[in-house]
């Protein structure tokens, strides 16, 4: 059993608002690229408090496999970045090479909870984030856009599909 629909979008919109905050240290670099990406991780999880409670749709809860997966990818990536970001000797491209490319491996187990498009996000992310590695002379700030304009894309679409529908009303004669 998968997260709820509520559940997805919520996930969705998280997705889409740290898209946006890619697009956005892509856009002002280097100033303030930090805070714009702290700022968009919180106003992700703000929307993902909001979206939770706000659709109270009744489901059941997620098996304890999904919850499992979930987290288990979220703490994965929080122990991941503070081991291998500060052995990259402040190569600031590399540095975002390698949070992107964490980004995008976090999104692989999420696939069962929150459905096939994470993982496809996920695959993809990889991708843009190996196109970094591959071809330097493709500035850093065009591979941390396309990484966030796929993340806005796929959580856009996701939370759309995913949205709760009222139920038909019954006609009444």
């Amino acid at each position: 059993m998968s997260f709820s629909p509520a559940g997805k979008v919520a996930g969705a919109l998280f997705v889409t608002t740290a898209g946006a905050s890619l697009v956005a240290v892509a856009a002002n670099w280097p100033s303030h690229a930090l805070q714009l990406f702290h700022a968009g991780t919180a106003a992700g999880v703000l929307a993902v408090i909001a979206v939770r409670f706000a659709l109270r749709v009744p489901s059941p809860p997620p098996s304890r496999l999904d919850l499992s997966l979930f987290v288990g990818a979220i703490i994965a990536q929080a122990v991941a970045m503070p081991a291998i970001l500060p052995r990259l000797h402040g190569d600031l491209r590399l540095i975002w090479l390698t949070v992107l490319a964490i980004a995008a491996l976090h999104f692989l187990p999420m696939g069962r909870p929150l459905g096939r498009w994470i993982v496809l996000l996920g695959a993809a992310g990889l991708c843009v984030a190996a196109l970094g590695y591959l071809a330097p002379g493709i500035p850093i700030q065009a591979v941390i856009a396309a990484f966030g304009v796929l993340e806005i894309g796929a959580g856009a679409a996701a939370a759309a599909r995913f949205w709760p529908q009222p139920g038909l009303a019954a006609a009444t004669i």
